[in-house]
């Protein structure tokens, strides 16, 4: 599923169509009216979609913007100060969406920043319930600068491991290889106690393994592992340690441990079941 997101906004709004406005008794300009259940009709491309930010390629014309969107922080169902409209629209493969946002560009703030870690800056993205049952829902956001922010929540709890891939998303078969090789080397003085006695090097030892992933269903994966590596991961945060009297946490990105853990309500349960998981999965 690819995803277009344009601009940003200031103020944290929910998308909804164009109601139609109330007249006050004064006569002059219309009352803002929020609708709390709001239902857009998405109609299929009619046309080619780039993705390069711009919405004047065919594919948007027949798409109807949504509008009338309601500010929820810091006001409560109140007109944002901010005027910005929605487009969404999907072909065979693809959902595209688009923000469109008036603002004073002297106003609006950006800072180039990790990913996750652009929620005080202004930032535009959507909300996506696969299910429909609000049990699990997928929050995809980026600031001005194309930093990404996004989430995933299921029952409650809010994770922000979640990393999904924004751009170039292409559809990927049903078999993963995984292979890797982790080399180390052991030195030490020839005599402990003889600073003179010289260094010696052991042997360069190699550690290779393979993990095969084949897809059978959608709800069915075969999962084969030999002589697993589970210290795959990304660069960790920097943190400083300096002063500090608890340890040191990273969030949890290595993919064999991110699998299911949207399944349960509390991290330590998350925690519980991978350790068993480690133990007896083969």
């Amino acid at each position: 599923m690819a995803a277009l997101l344009l601009c940003t906004f200031s103020t944290f709004a929910i998308a909804q169509p164009s109601p139609e406005p109330e007249t006050p008794s004064s006569g002059v300009g219309p009352v803002f009216t929020p609708n709390v259940r709001p239902v857009m009709s998405v109609l299929r491309v009619d046309g080619e979609i780039r993705i390069d930010g711009e919405l004047t390629d065919a594919g948007w014309r027949r798409t109807l913007p949504a509008t009338s969107f309601s500010e929820t922080f810091p006001g409560d169902q109140t007109r944002p100060s901010v005027e910005l409209e929605a487009y969404l629209t999907c072909d065979d493969e693809n959902l595209y969406v688009a923000f469109r946002v008036k603002d004073d560009p002297a106003r609006i703030r950006a800072t180039l920043s990790d990913r996750d870690r652009i929620w005080n800056d202004d930032y535009a993205g959507l909300l996506l319930d696969p299910n429909g049952d609000g049990q699990q829902v997928y929050f995809i956001a980026a600031n001005p600068l194309g930093v990404q922010g996004d989430t995933r929540s299921s029952n409650g709890r809010e994770d922000v491991s979640f990393d999904p891939v924004f751009r170039g998303v292409s559809s990927g078969n049903n078999l993963e290889i995984l292979p890797s090789f982790t080399g180390s080397q052991v030195g030490g003085l020839t005599d402990g106690s003889v600073p003179e006695s010289g260094f010696l090097n052991e042997r360069v030892q190699v550690d290779p393994s393979l993990n095969v992933k084949y897809g059978i269903t959608s709800d069915l994966t075969a999962d084969l592992t030999i002589n697993p590596d589970f210290s795959q991961i990304e660069a960790d945060v920097a943190q400083v340690d300096v002063n500090s009297t608890f340890a040191l946490f990273f969030p949890e990105r290595r993919p064999y441990f991110q699998e299911g853990s949207a399944r349960f309500l509390r991290q330590t349960s998350r925690q519980f079941f991978f350790k068993f998981q480690y133990l007896f999965r083969v």
